[in-house]
């Protein structure tokens, strides 16, 4: 009798720990996507991908179209003046903020040299000032 119950209880353990193994299968099955639904995804997004190449190609025709051609009147394209104008923009731009980035870390590390000539003695770090208070 001792020896079927023992048995009893480990199978029921083993049939338990199965169920709980197939639920999680089932569970990640159906979390996942049919084959149906990934085709129909696919050709939506082909569709969509179709009417967005014909939409680009028709305002580079259009920007064509409105810069008189490939080339200017000193035979540079258009597009390349463009390009290179807003590259010196960008450069210019980024200059300025490079120089604000370098005061600003300055000034950061004189406010913390402020703060640290403040802080008690025994306290070094700013992890160890916020662990004593």
């Amino acid at each position: 009798m001792s020896n079927e119950l023992t048995t009893l209880r480990s199978s029921t353990n083993t049939l338990v720990a199965e169920a709980k193994a197939l639920k999680s299968q089932l569970a990640a099955l159906g979390a996942t996507v049919s084959t149906a639904d990934l085709r129909d995804n696919v050709a939506k997004l082909e569709k969509e991908k179709g009417e967005l190449t014909s939409r680009v190609q028709g305002l580079r025709a259009v920007a064509k179209e409105q810069t008189g051609g490939d080339k200017g009147a000193d035979g540079v394209k258009a597009g390349a003046k463009a390009q290179a104008e807003e590259k010196k923009k960008v450069e210019e731009e980024i200059k300025v903020y490079t120089t604000a980035l370098g005061r600003r870390r300055r000034i950061a590390a004189e406010l913390w040299d402020v703060v640290r000539q403040m802080m008690p003695p025994k306290v070094k770090t700013e992890d160890e000032w916020k662990v004593s208070h």
